[in-house]
């Protein structure tokens, strides 16, 4: 696409694999100023071939002031220069850096704060730009710090993510331990994998209780019995004389208690 081409060209944008658009050259532009847009990203019009989005200049290109007389250029010269000085340096292509070994650059300072407040570049990813000793960390650098101040506090209003699933989900709500969804704390089975939570059998069942039923009445299956398994517990009765069965309880009983209260649950809903 050369510079020359209408706005009404759909171009579709692309960064590490996220494709987004179609967008024209005037939306393109007005993403750039905004910094979601950059020389990173990658352009194509038919989604087939890409190339960088750096050979698409006039999308980064600003409108040019109009011309002041040499009157007032002279008069006015070295606050001029003062004034113009930083807009010229963060509209330069002067940044490159680096994410997860992918080199990218040279960027524009508005370029590198709009990967920074869309979460693209962190602080531990490395920059480096001409007059610096080597590739340091971004977070390291002064003129980047509103940035990623900006990013942390867009973040922190974000809902939580960490945290135990009872403090996620709230008070009334907690998360089923098997697939992780919420669901009302009352609810005996997760409406979404279909799984009994812990706790809401509807029975008194407990996997101390049932381990120590092995432990003492094992030989005649009363641990059995007790956890609803009546075919188990009539041939550990029938059998009991052999004192194979008790033999079996113990190791039984032992089972229980190295099992949590999940998979207890799990196992003998």
């Amino acid at each position: 696409m050369s510079n020359d081409e209408p706005d009404f060209v759909p171009v579709y944008t692309r960064l590490r694999g996220r494709t987004m658009g179609p967008f024209t050259l005037a939306q393109l532009k007005l993403l750039h100023q905004r910094g979601q847009f950059s020389r990173a990203h990658e352009i194509s019009e038919d989604r087939q071939a890409w190339r960088s989005a750096a050979t698409l200049e006039s999308a980064f290109q600003t409108p040019r002031r109009r011309a002041t007389t040499a009157s007032t250029a002279t008069l006015g010269d070295d606050s001029a220069m003062a004034a113009t000085a930083p807009a010229l340096a963060v509209s330069k292509p002067s940044w490159h850096y680096s994410i997860d070994g992918d080199t990218q650059g040279p960027v524009t300072t508005i370029d590198l704060r709009g990967l920074i407040t869309s979460g693209q570049l962190c602080s531990m990813d490395l920059v480096w730009k001409e007059g610096m000793a080597g590739w340091a960390p971004a977070g390291d650098i002064d003129e980047l710090q509103v940035s990623f101040d900006l990013q942390a506090a867009t973040t922190s209003r974000a809902p939580a993510t960490s945290g135990t699933s009872q403090e996620r989900a709230g008070a009334g709500q907690h998360y089923c331990f098997a697939c992780g969804s919420p669901a009302d704390s009352r609810a005996e089975i997760c409406p979404k994998c279909g799984v009994r939570q812990p706790g809401k059998s509807g029975s008194s069942r407990s996997r101390i209780s049932a381990a120590l039923f092995a432990f003492f009445l094992g030989g005649i299956g009363a641990h059995h019995f007790y956890l609803g398994n009546v075919v188990q517990g009539i041939l550990y009765l029938l059998f009991f004389w052999t004192f194979i069965p008790a033999l079996i309880a113990l190791i039984e009983g032992i089972s229980f208690l190295c099992m949590s209260d999940e998979q207890f649950a799990r196992r003998y809903p």
